[in-house]
């Protein structure tokens, strides 16, 4: 949700009033520190994990991104600003790989793979509230037009933070590890996993390693390279609230997980996001973005096609 949030309200005019206006290197470093301090706290989350449990590491992760959200929406000087976001990215760090390998070890196996892909569902979701959100808010009188959106984000980490530490069980592949058996079989019957798919004492499988599993954790860090989206969308004529489509791409990764395969989803979508980026980028270094689209595209049609080929223009490009 940051994610989308960050961009327009950086833009905003009662932002810009608070902090003046800086240049698009500033505005630049301001908006995506986040992603650097996230791998840097990625770093340290492994062991934290392995240390403290689960649970009690993502409410840890989850307090530091608390402390950094608070600091924006509380924030004074621009520098204040830059503080905040630095150490909520170490925070985000913390929590997300190890949600993900948590959500991996408490996971049977049937369902191992929309279970573990849906936090990248969710960040899609929360891409377009987070939208939607800077849109009401822009019209708020005053500072709480760009403090609201951080107040809200720093309320939902509080909750989530909450979870963790009182309604979330410890993995049981965590507690075995540590030859916590018993309270191990106890989180199995609490999450209802059957026999066949526990791991026991008896595993020679060997224990799942955090540090194993940041390939799902990059693909939130895919999504939180989006902090310029409503400028990028912007320029290429398209409204930022026009996201929502991620969502409907997302579901049916998320669903078929399982069924398409690990490796067919990783390849499948590795060359289709190739195609676009490459689609993309050669779209904007050209500056070709379709702004006469919707001439060309009645005149080449036959008759019997116009009206499809049109509508069709006007819906990949409604503002060319």
């Amino acid at each position: 949700m940051d994610t989308s949030i960050i961009g327009p309200v950086t833009i905003m005019e009662s932002f810009i009033g608070q902090f003046g206006k800086h240049s698009s290197a500033v505005h630049g470093i301001l908006v995506s520190c986040i992603l650097l301090c996230a791998a840097l706290g990625s770093l340290f989350a492994g062991t934290l994990a392995d240390r403290l449990g689960r649970p009690k590491a993502m409410a840890f992760g989850a307090g530091v991104f608390i402390i950094g959200t608070i600091l924006e929406a509380a924030a004074v000087k621009l520098s204040m600003f830059a503080v905040g976001r630095v150490i909520e990215g170490i925070g985000y760090g913390l929590y997300f790989s190890t949600q993900t390998v948590y959500i991996c070890e408490i996971s049977p196996t049937k369902a191992r793979g929309p279970l573990t892909s849906g936090p990248q569902f969710m960040t899609c979701v929360a891409l377009v509230v987070g939208y939607f959100i800077s849109y009401g808010t822009v019209k708020i009188p005053g500072s709480l037009s760009w403090r609201l959106p951080f107040i809200i984000i720093s309320v939902m980490a509080i909750l989530y933070l909450l979870i963790n530490l009182f309604l979330l069980p410890e993995s049981p592949r965590w507690l075995i590890r540590h030859r916590n058996y018993r309270a191990a079989e106890k989180v199995w019957d609490q999450l209802e996993v059957k026999q066949e798919d526990r791991e026991t004492e008896n595993d020679k499988s060997p224990p799942q390693d955090p540090t194993a599993i940041p390939l799902q954790s990059n693909l939130s860090e895919e999504e939180r390279n989006k902090p310029y989206a409503p400028l990028l969308f912007q320029q290429a004529g398209l409204e930022s609230q026009e996201a929502s489509f991620l969502v409907s791409i997302c579901i049916p990764a998320t669903l078929l997980a399982d069924k398409w395969g690990r490796r067919t989803s990783t390849l499948v979508g590795g060359v289709g996001l190739t195609a676009l980026m490459i689609l993309n980028g050669s779209l904007y270094a050209g500056y070709d973005l379709g702004h006469s689209i919707k001439v060309w595209a009645p005149e080449i049609q036959p008759q019997h096609t116009r009206a499809q080929a049109t509508s069709l223009a006007y819906g990949l490009f409604p503002h060319s």
